[in-house]
């Protein structure tokens, strides 16, 4: 991450990259520890963070420090690119697996199309949650990504990791992983996947963030979410065409495909009897932002049932680095 300065006389310290570490920090920002990387010392950042934002839930749950307020639904698919012409866009949640745990330089091939793998950045929620659906472990999807991270790392493409890892929800450096992997001798038919939050693929494709994924990456349909076979055709999770994409009210209702978003607090804030600005930001059915659910779709979610509700608490997230 970047060296930032938050706010007058407080160094510079790692900017949070991806929802483990934006909670992270928040946490080391309620307990005034410090919190860095090896490039940014650490620093004391108590009292500089109000809230994170998660695209994971808290897991097990009761009380705790810290409070996820749901506010949308979100979904996450593939995003697929093939440097040869027309990527392969529908797959079985048992090919992903496959694909996922099938060791150093795993593929799978369909139509006739090789298919590998790029790794998303640690710390991503995304990439937790994407894991989750493939069934991969940790060390699983960095022996399936290998491929991808080290043609990544070859090509030096800006704005990834130095492990080979992109950016999560990043069209343009799936793009360039597709085109450094397709250089590769004997893989110019090669197709490159990564799991990609629907929402955020919606909204950049609308002009409502950036960057915007190039027209030759596309989302991913779901033909069956089971690993094991028999499971529900999702489809696309998206509908319309750019910039006028929504999301589908199934995908993202789907309880293996779509997910929960979060805002998360310290949990004395939300206990604490007096009105406060972040209680009416977040907290309850008619807070602003549940209440914004015209600009939550602009931004390719959909509203959460629960928006606002506050039992969802977990205790301090551990770390004090962003990785």
């Amino acid at each position: 991450g970047d060296c930032v300065i938050m706010k007058p006389g407080f160094g510079a310290y790692t900017r949070p990259n991806g929802s483990g570490n934006g909670v992270a920090a928040l946490s080391r920002s309620m307990d005034g520890t410090g919190w860095g990387s090896s490039t940014c010392v650490r620093q004391d950042v108590g009292g500089v963070f109000d809230f994170a934002r998660s695209s994971s839930g808290p897991g097990a749950t009761g009380t705790g420090a810290v409070t996820y307020i749901p506010f949308g639904r979100d979904a996450v698919s593939f995003a697929a690119y093939r440097a040869a012409g027309s990527p392969v866009t529908t797959l079985t949640r048992a090919q992903l697996s496959t694909l996922y745990k099938g060791g150093t330089a795993s593929s799978i091939t369909v139509s006739g199309v090789k298919i590998i793998a790029c790794g998303i950045q640690a710390g991503s929620g995304t990439g937790s949650f994407w894991n989750g659906r493939t069934t991969a472990s940790t060390t699983q999807d960095t022996d399936a990504t290998t491929v991808c991270r080290n043609a990544v790392t070859a090509a030096a493409i800006s704005g990834a990791q130095p492990d080979g890892r992109l950016q999560e929800n990043n069209g343009v450096q799936l793009k360039a992983a597709g085109d450094a992997v397709a250089a590769l001798s004997g893989e110019s038919n090669t197709q490159v996947i990564i799991g990609f939050s629907a929402g955020a693929f919606i909204a950049k494709s609308n002009g409502k963030g950036a960057p915007t994924p190039p027209a030759q990456v596309a989302i991913g349909a779901i033909s069956d979410d089971n690993v094991a076979g028999g499971g529900a055709n999702l489809g696309s999770p998206v509908t319309g065409t750019a910039p006028n994409l929504a999301p589908s009210s199934s995908f993202f209702g789907n309880t293996n495909f779509g997910r929960t978003i979060y805002n998360v607090v310290p949990s004395a804030v939300i206990d604490d009897a007096a009105p406060n600005a972040t209680k009416g930001l977040f907290v309850g059915s008619t807070s602003a932002v549940c209440s914004a659910t015209a600009t939550l779709q602009q931004f390719g979610f959909l509203p959460a049932t629960d928006c606002g509700a506050t039992t969802a608490r977990t205790s301090a997230r551990a770390g004090q680095d962003n990785a």
